[in-house]
């Protein structure tokens, strides 16, 4: 696990090219959202993709950093 302050990770994710990123990842799973509407049923390996690839951008949106101890000095990302 990597160490960080919740400072740093505040500034990271207020930064332009990490919100491009968040951005993107959206974008992602809309796509495949929209594909898998449309799609489903016609292959079952590719269903499983599609529901695997759309969870696996909604972990990566789901990162946190949650203090290891009471003043945030350190933090863990998550």
């Amino acid at each position: 696990m990597s160490q960080i302050t919740s400072e740093e990770w505040k500034t990271w994710k207020q930064d332009p090219v990490s919100r491009l990123f968040y951005t993107a990842c959206i974008e992602r799973i809309d796509d495949a959202k929209e594909v898998l509407a449309n799609t489903a049923g016609m292959d079952s390996d590719m269903d499983n993709f599609y529901r695997g690839f759309i969870h696996g951008y909604r972990e990566m949106l789901e990162f946190r950093v949650e203090d290891s101890d009471s003043d945030g000095e350190e933090a863990t990302l998550q």
